[in-house]
C-alpha cells in the first residue's frame, strides 16, 4: 500500500527489564495480522528477542524493529531492551521514533528503571502513553500504580479508561471520553452497557479530561469556560495537543500475556500518537550554508535520513537501520554520506520485522527501513541528496562504567580478537578495548558486567574467540 508520512507513527515501547515490552509487540503483531499466534519469551519464539543471546537470557539485549498495519495507519514498533547495561540501544531506538509506549507492571510502584527512560522521553520531547501491564493477575492494584504516577508526574497523568474488574481480574475497561464500557472475549473487544458502580467515576475523569484538553488549547479554554463543557471531538483535540507537547501523558491498562486491552491500546495510537510529519524541531546542520535548519518531514524535498542502528551479520553482511527525515529513498540511486564526504549507492532497501525483512523499492519520509552493503556509513551518519549536505546531531551514547581484564583462552587468538571486536563496534558504541600501558593488560570497558558478559559471548558466537574475563591489576605507584 502506498504510505505517507502522515498515515506513519513511530512508536518505541520502553521499560524496566521485565515488564512484558516484548510480549506486548508480540500481541500487537499478531492483532494486526502480522503474525498467525503469539510467540513467548519463556520460550523463544518471539519475533523481536530473535537473537541466540536474547532467547538464552530471557531478555531484549538489542533494539529490534517491526512494521504493522493498523486500520490504514503504519506503525513501526521499536522495542528497546529495559536493562540498564544495554542502555545506548535504547538512545538509538529513541532517536528514531517519534512517540512512546511505557510498559509497568500493576504493582502500586513506579520502578526506578521505568522513571528512567520516562524522565529521558521528556527532556527528548517524546510524547508518551502508559500502558499498565499485568492486569490479569489476582493481586494486580491499578488504582496504586496510578496514585503512584500521579505523585511523580503530577498535573501531566490523564488516565483515559477505568478498568472493568471481576473476580480481581480485568474483563473489560470503560472509555472515559467516549463514554462506552467493552468488555474483553476472544473475538476482541465487545461493547456492554456501563456498569452502574462505575458511572460517575467514569463522569468524574471526564471532567477532568475536559479541563487537561482545555489547559492545551486557548480556543478551547474560551468554549470550556463559555459552555463549561467541552465536546467528545474538542476533548480528544486537547489531548492530542497536550500529548504532543509532552504536557499529558494518557494512561491505559490491560495484560500483553492475555492479549486483553492491546487492540484498545492500538486504537488510541492511531487516535492520539503525533503522525511523522507532526514531529517537532528535527534540528540538522546544514553544511554547505553552515546553519542550523529545522527540518520538516517532507515527502518531495531533498532526502535526508539518519543511521541509528547498524548489524553486522557474519552471513548476510553489514545492515543500517535508517530513519528518513526528508524526502524519499529509492532503490538504485545514489546518496552523500556528509560524515565521510564519499557517495553511497543505494541497491536494497527493506522493512523490518524482527530478523525478517521485505524488500521494498522506498522508503518516504517518516518511515524506518534498512540498507544494506554500505561500505563508508556507520551509526550517527547522514545520508542525503547529491548535491546537499545536512548533518544531523549524533545520537548521545554513555561512557564505560566498569573494566574487567580480558585475553584470549587460547595464546595467539589476539589478532581474532580484535578483529572481532573492531566489528563489534560498528554495533555498539558502549564499550572499548584499550591496553593499559602500567600493567601492560588488555582491559574491556562497557556498562555493566551483563554488559560484559554479553560481549564475550557474542565474540565467541560470531567470530569462534574464546574470551577470559578478570579484575584487572591495580598498579601500585609506591611501595614500602
Amino acid at each position: 500500500m502506498s504510505i505517507t508520512a502522515k498515515e506513519i507513527r513511530d512508536i518505541a515501547v520502553i521499560g524496566h527489564s521485565g515488564e512484558g515490552k516484548t510480549t506486548l509487540c508480540e500481541a500487537m503483531l499478531f492483532n494486526c495480522g502480522a503474525i498467525d499466534r503469539m510467540g513467548k519469551v519463556e520460550d523463544g519464539t518471539t519475533v523481536m528477542d530473535f537473537d541466540e543471546l536474547e532467547k538464552s537470557k530471557k531478555f531484549s539485549i538489542y533494539t529490534s524493529v517491526a512494521n504493522i498495519i493498523w486500520k490504514g495507519v503504519k506503525i513501526n514498533v521499536l522495542d528497546l531492551p529495559g536493562f540498564y547495561d544495554f542502555e545506548g540501544e535504547r538512545h538509538e531506538g529513541l532517536a528514531a521514533c517519534g512517540a512512546a509506549i511505557l510498559v509497568i507492571g500493576a504493582n502500586g510502584v513506579i520502578p526506578i528503571g521505568a522513571e528512567s527512560v520516562v524522565d529521558y522521553c521528556l527532556k527528548l520531547g517524546k510524547p508518551l502513553i502508559i500502558f499498565i501491564n499485568g492486569m490479569d493477575k489476582a493481586n494486580a492494584d491499578f488504582a496504586g500504580t496510578v496514585r503512584a504516577l500521579k505523585e511523580k508526574y503530577a498535573g501531566k497523568l490523564a488516565p483515559i479508561q477505568i478498568p472493568v474488574i471481576s473476580d480481581g481480574k480485568m474483563t473489560g475497561y470503560v472509555n472515559a471520553i467516549q463514554e462506552r464500557a467493552y468488555k474483553f472475549s476472544t473475538q476482541g473487544p465487545q461493547e456492554i452497557p456501563v456498569p452502574a458502580e462505575l458511572a460517575k467515576h467514569m463522569y468524574d475523569m471526564q471532567s477532568a479530561l475536559m479541563e487537561t484538553a482545555a489547559e492545551n488549547d486557548e480556543l478551547l479554554l474560551d468554549k470550556y469556560f463559555e459552555d463549561g463543557k467541552l465536546s467528545k471531538e474538542d476533548t480528544v483535540h486537547g489531548i492530542r495537543r497536550g500529548i504532543a507537547t509532552g504536557n499529558v501523558i494518557p494512561v491505559m491498562a490491560g495484560s500483553a500475556l492475555q492479549n486483553l486491552g492491546v487492540i484498545n491500546l492500538l486504537d488510541e495510537i492511531v487516535r492520539y500518537m503525533p503522525t511523522a510529519n507532526e514531529r517537532r524541531n528535527t534540528l540538522a546542520t546544514d553544511m554547505l550554508a553552515d546553519e542550523v535548519i529545522n527540518v520538516n518531514c517532507e515527502e518531495d524535498a531533498p532526502f535526508a535520513a539518519q543511521v541509528f542502528k547498524t548489524v553486522n551479520d557474519p552471513f548476510s553482511g553489514k545492515m543500517n537501520y535508517i530513519k528518513v527525515f526528508r524526502g524519499r529513498l529509492k532503490a538504485g540511486t545514489t546518496v552523500y554520506n556528509s560524515n565521510t564526504g564519499t557517495e553511497e549507492r543505494i541497491g536494497q532497501i527493506f522493512l523490518l520485522k524482527g530478523r525478517k525483512t521485505e524488500q521494498v523499492s522506498e522508503l518516504c519520509a517518516g518511515d524506518i527501513g534498512a540498507v544494506n552493503k554500505l561500505g563508508n556509513t556507520d551509526t550517527n551518519h547522514t545520508l542525503c541528496e547529491v548535491g546537499t549536505s545536512l548533518q544531523f546531531d549524533p545520537i548521545r551514547f554513555p561512557r564505560p562504567t566498569i573494566s574487567l581484564a580480558v585475553r584470549t583462552a587460547v595464546r595467539g587468538d589476539e589478532d581474532k580478537m580484535f578483529a572481532g571486536f573492531n566489528k563489534m563496534r560498528e554495533e555498539d558504541y558502549t564499550f572499548s578495548v584499550t591496553k593499559r600501558a602500567d600493567t601492560g593488560e588488555f582491559v574491556l570497558s562497557g556498562q555493566g558486567e551483563v554488559h560484559l558478559e554479553t560481549l564475550a559471548k557474542k565474540l565467541k558466537a560470531r567470530y569462534g574467540v574464546d574470551i577470559v574475563l578478570s579484575e584487572p591489576k591495580i598498579p601500585y605507584r609506591e611501595t614500602i
